[in-house]
């Protein structure tokens, strides 16, 4: 899908990558914080409306969860990339 599933309150700069398993994936540069780096954010809700993240800083973190594993290979395909990752955009 092309659209995210659930409202995303938390950041303007995050970019929606796509859908997996019923999380949204985004790449977030989080240009607010003090020291801005690159994550990777996974949302979920449960039927009661309460809402799950699952984060990843590291791609060697995206790696160990199938979600963000996703999430990082959509950002990858898009030129996006975490601190970690050798190949810089």
């Amino acid at each position: 899908m092309d659209e995210p599933l659930y409202a995303h309150h938390v950041c303007d700069a995050c970019q929606f990558l796509g859908q997996r398993d019923g999380h949204d994936l985004y790449h977030c540069t989080q240009p607010g914080h003090p020291k801005p780096f690159p994550i990777l954010v996974a949302v979920v809700e449960n039927a009661g409306g309460e809402r799950r993240e699952k984060l990843a800083w590291t791609a060697r973190e995206a790696q160990s969860t199938p979600v963000l594993a996703d999430a990082l290979r959509l950002a990858n395909e898009r030129g996006l990339f975490l601190d970690d990752q050798p190949t810089r955009g």
